[in-house]
């Protein structure tokens, strides 16, 4: 099938995946801190993993905080700590992005993770030019077009110009948005993804992204 267009997440498929430990806990609680919160911990998880709105409003209606101040505070916090992995080393580019010099096709980003780290990323460390990249905004709404919601990856796909790009991930949302686009799927199973469960199927699975010329061609 031709492709017009490759369109990449960003985490564990561009750039290294880091296991930050208890990083962004310890700030989340300083966070809560300074607002005189103290949180139970199982309060802590709508901000640090599966994230969505319904839940981060019930916690902070829960200890009295304004919701949508509280959260761009939380994701300017965020944004610091993630900017610093990368200036000191520990979220690098992997080294199988040199493919990408070798496709000659428009390239996108769209990432769950902020903007502000995708265009930090696609400006200053990857050596390709992408036509557009997309990270969710610091606020509820950028919260809510998280993938598997599409409103993202429409917009890349409009910025392109392109309607049948070819899209990798390594997560099932990267997957589903796919399936809900109606175009294909690489899903590339790195080293933690060894024994992850893809909800939908993809078009296409990878161990490394050296493979991706074999289906572009």
């Amino acid at each position: 099938m031709k492709y017009d267009g490759v369109i990449f997440d960003n985490d564990g498929v561009l750039i290294e995946i880091h296991r930050s430990g208890d990083v962004y806990e310890k700030a989340l609680k300083k966070l809560f801190k300074q607002q005189g919160v103290k949180p139970a911990k199982k309060d802590l998880k709508p901000f640090l993993y599966n994230r969505n709105v319904r839940k981060v409003e019930k916690i902070c209606k829960k200890y009295g905080l304004n919701t949508r101040e509280f959260w761009k505070r939380k994701e300017e916090l965020t944004y610091g700590i993630q900017k610093k992995m990368i200036l000191d080393g520990y979220k690098t580019l992997y080294s199988d992005t040199d493919v990408l010099r070798d496709i000659n096709l428009p390239m996108g980003i769209v990432s769950n993770n902020q903007q502000a780290i995708v265009d930090f990323i696609a400006k200053n460390y990857a050596e390709h030019s992408f036509e557009c990249s997309y990270g969710r905004e610091k606020s509820l709404e950028g919260l809510s077009r998280r993938k598997p919601d599409t409103y993202y990856l429409k917009k890349c796909m409009s910025d392109m110009n392109v309607k049948n790009p070819l899209f990798i991930g390594d997560s099932s949302v990267d997957i589903e948005v796919a399936h809900k686009m109606g175009i294909d799927s690489v899903f590339i199973r790195r080293e933690h993804r060894e024994g992850y469960y893809v909800t939908k199927r993809p078009t296409y699975e990878i161990k490394s992204l050296e493979e991706l010329p074999g289906i572009l061609n």
